[in-house]
């Protein structure tokens, strides 16, 4: 750690550190992204120009497939694709009275949405074959993620070379001990490495004041 933050820590107690690790909370959290999102199961997708379907998700490793239910449509299918936050997907929809319709009145709808940090997908559709008609849409919930991973920061090369651990500094031989840092300045720390132990040392330190 540096000089500069071991100084201010000094001007930091009790009430004052829980409220710095708090405030160091988001910058934690925003070097966790999303490695595998689940979109399986029921949800809806919701258009500008009014229009919705309700669709539900069978998901596998990048492949989906599913079912759709709209007003419009005599129900129809779905598949497509989901790579990391990027979504694909096709809709199959039968308007036709009977079978000899179905393929001559069939509307199919390209879907292409990205999934963000929160969350919520939103992305473009087009009539297939249509380009003109488009609109934009949007998932009415927040999907959920299967798998969080946290970038491992980059050694620094001096710490690289010698072998130093990350955020410590060694005092000269015969020099007064360190003062041992609180669990409110051990979370601080902790948040400004992105250390997997912050959650863990934030609890703590919280539950002290």
């Amino acid at each position: 750690m540096t000089g500069v933050v071991a100084t201010r820590w000094k001007f930091l107690g009790g009430a004052a550190l829980g409220a710095a690790v708090l405030a160091l909370a988001p910058a934690a959290q925003a070097a966790t992204t999303c490695e595998r999102w689940d979109i399986s199961g029921p949800w809806t997708v919701v258009q500008d120009n009014g229009a919705h379907a309700d669709i539900v998700v069978t998901q596998g490793d990048t492949i989906i497939l599913g079912n759709a239910r709209a007003a419009a449509y005599q129900g129809g299918s779905l598949d497509g694709t989901l790579v990391g936050s990027d979504l694909k997907f096709t809709i199959y929809w039968n308007s036709g009275a009977n079978t000899s319709e179905y393929y001559a009145r069939n509307d199919i709808g390209d879907y292409v949405g990205t999934i963000a940090q929160t969350g919520r997908i939103t992305g473009t559709t087009t009539k297939q074959g249509h380009p003109e008609t488009h609109a934009r849409w949007y998932s009415n919930k927040a999907m959920g993620c299967a798998r969080w991973v946290t970038p491992a920061a980059a050694p620094a090369a001096g710490n690289a070379k010698t072998g130093k651990v990350l955020g410590r500094t060694y005092a000269p031989p015969g020099s007064a001990p360190a003062r041992p840092m609180t669990i409110c300045q051990r979370a601080i720390d902790a948040a400004e490495r992105n250390s997997p132990t912050y959650e863990a040392l934030k609890r703590e330190c919280l539950s002290q004041h």
